[in-house]
């Protein structure tokens, strides 16, 4: 009986190569979310869509990422670097690597094949020739990639996500050996494929009077024949991993005016707005330090608040301000949510980390980080 895919993880069966039961699965060419991961255990780093082998930057400063509003008109570079690990045995028609890049609408969960025209932009780079891939065990891989004017296209301007997918090829553009599934990317476990969700805004006093942060995401059931419930989630990340801070603060510290990622929850709470589930079953405790308002009586709860939690801290009671909405999405849906927050009362140069996750069967299928700087 056939082992391929590995029954270890949920990997694309695209990429077993040869007949049943003689099937073996390509584990030559892979995307890293972290350094050094080999394309492994992706699910074990919680912020896997944080990849560090994709990324778009300016044109005339390739070597740092970028994840403000992309401008238009204005030339950006979408990067990606690809590995391949030394003595391993290639697919028999293998003489290239193939790079697919996916330029999304902000997002949590995408299909290989979009859903409508509007969702995202495909970019199929120049075939990577084995002899180029092999000197280092790795390519760094750049297209040119200036938006339109067109808001609310892929290509557009404004925020976006990026998935990108590779494999050996013939040199030719044709798959060697494999047949990458055209419906799934199989994220998180999948080697071949990694996906970067960052988003940067930047909020002015002005937009903060004027109401709350709002900030759209698109996610879709990838199952094309059945409904499947589905949790998204939204928490804050006040003190990030390491990980997490090597990915935000080189792009943080690049913005005039910040200081720091705070160490606390917005006191007005945060959530989403689900317009295609009006019935969603929803837990929200967001909003526990912002009892009492924010005058003297709100400061001391606060204060106090602080105090108790820190003496629970010790005996291993954590609170993290979390927002929860149970929904069943209907076969091949896709729907769009805003995550909102209100940070009107928030002070200048401060940094508010939250992260969005599409979570089926207690595994998060898709995330996206959203960082709302005060400036």
């Amino acid at each position: 009986m056939s082992s391929c895919p590995p029954a270890d993880s949920n990997y694309d069966p695209g990429f077993c190569m040869g007949t049943p039961p003689n099937q073996v699965y390509e584990r030559c060419v892979y995307l890293e979310a972290k350094p050094t991961d080999q394309g492994q255990h992706k699910a074990t780093y919680a912020y896997w869509w944080l990849a560090c082998d994709l990324w778009y930057s300016l044109l005339a400063d390739p070597a740092n990422p970028i994840s403000t509003n992309a401008q238009p008109n204005v030339p950006y570079y979408l990067n990606v670097r690809v590995h391949i690990a030394p003595d391993c045995p290639l697919p028999l028609h293998a003489s290239a690597v193939k790079v697919e890049l996916y330029l999304c609408q902000p997002g949590l969960v995408f299909p290989p094949t979009p859903v409508n025209q509007n969702q995202y932009k495909i970019f199929t780079l120049p075939d990577i020739p084995l002899n180029d891939i092999l000197k280092t065990g790795e390519s760094l891989e750049r297209i040119q990639w200036t938006p339109s004017g067109n808001i609310g296209a892929p290509d557009g301007p404004g925020h976006h996500c990026l998935v990108a997918r590779c494999y050996p090829s013939d040199g030719h553009g044709r798959p060697a050996d494999v047949r990458p599934d055209q419906s799934d990317f199989y994220l998180p476990a999948e080697p071949h494929v990694a996906q970067h969700n960052l988003n940067v805004d930047l909020l002015s006093q002005n937009s903060r009077q004027e109401g709350p942060f709002r900030f759209d995401l698109q996610t879709v059931n990838l199952n094309k024949t059945q409904p499947v419930p589905v949790v998204v989630r939204v928490v804050t990340d006040p003190r990030p991993d390491q990980q997490v801070l090597d990915v935000l603060t080189p792009q943080l510290q690049q913005i005039p005016g910040f200081k720091r990622i705070t160490s606390v929850a917005p006191t007005k709470g945060f959530g989403l707005q689900l317009p295609d589930f009006p019935d969603a079953r929803v837990q929200d405790n967001t909003r526990l330090f912002g009892l009492f308002g924010s005058g003297f009586l709100g400061i001391l709860w606060r204060l106090l608040l602080t105090l108790i939690l820190s003496v629970l801290g010790i005996f291993g009671f954590k609170y993290e301000p979390k927002y929860e909405a149970q929904i069943h999405m209907q076969s091949g849906q896709l729907t769009t949510l805003t995550f909102t927050t209100d940070l009107s009362n928030a002070q200048l140069g401060d940094a508010y980390v939250f992260h969005v996750t599409h979570i089926e069967d207690n595994v998060v299928k898709g995330g996206n980080t959203i960082v709302a700087v005060i400036v």
